[in-house]
């Protein structure tokens, strides 16, 4: 579990090693799959390793943030996708959702601490959430030298995207099986 107070200090500490992202996005995939198997997560995934240098469990913990966010508020009938490629320099991930999509007043919004979108109904799940699921995204990307945000179309569907600096050292630590 991430601790909010460190967030809240900006005392995060992260430990990075060198990962391929697509592993860590199969891995968060995995993990989803355990809790809300009524949806489909299809998986589209570079060739080749991508790697980034990352703290494995928090961006874990951020790649799981942003599916949950995506299953929540996405008709179980409707896969989610997830997408890992490398642009340029950079990592590129994103979650797609079939969710009501999200207005462009609430976009610039979503990553704040405690905001939830007035009025849109979960389509799975509780519909009890805190708002903080992305907003801990967003720090802890941040915390990584990436970037992260939101394109959507109010009539349905989402997609928040990661980028992240590709690594310079292209060797990959082992990571335990999640």
């Amino acid at each position: 579990q991430l601790d909010m107070s460190r967030v809240q200090l900006g005392t995060l500490d992260l430990f990075t090693v060198p990962c391929d992202l697509r592993e860590l996005a199969r891995a968060a995939a995995r993990a989803e799959h355990f809790t809300h198997d009524h949806h489909t997560i299809v998986l589209e995934l570079a060739d080749q390793p991508v790697i980034i240098r990352a703290d494995t469990d928090r961006m874990l913990q951020a790649i799981q943030h942003m599916l949950e966010n995506a299953l929540k508020f996405s008709p179980p009938e409707k896969p989610i996708h997830l997408t890992v490629q490398p642009v340029g320099e950079r990592a590129r991930l994103a979650v797609r959702d079939a969710g009501p999509g999200i207005s462009q007043a609430f976009q610039e919004r979503v990553f704040e601490r405690f905001f939830q979108i007035p009025g849109v109904a979960v389509a799975q799940g509780s519909e009890i959430g805190l708002g903080l699921g992305l907003y801990l995204a967003h720090y802890i990307v941040e915390a990584h030298h990436g970037t992260i945000g939101v394109q959507s179309d109010i009539a349905g569907g989402s997609t928040f995207w990661v980028e992240l600096p590709l690594a310079a050292d292209q060797k990959v630590m082992p990571t335990d099986d999640r």
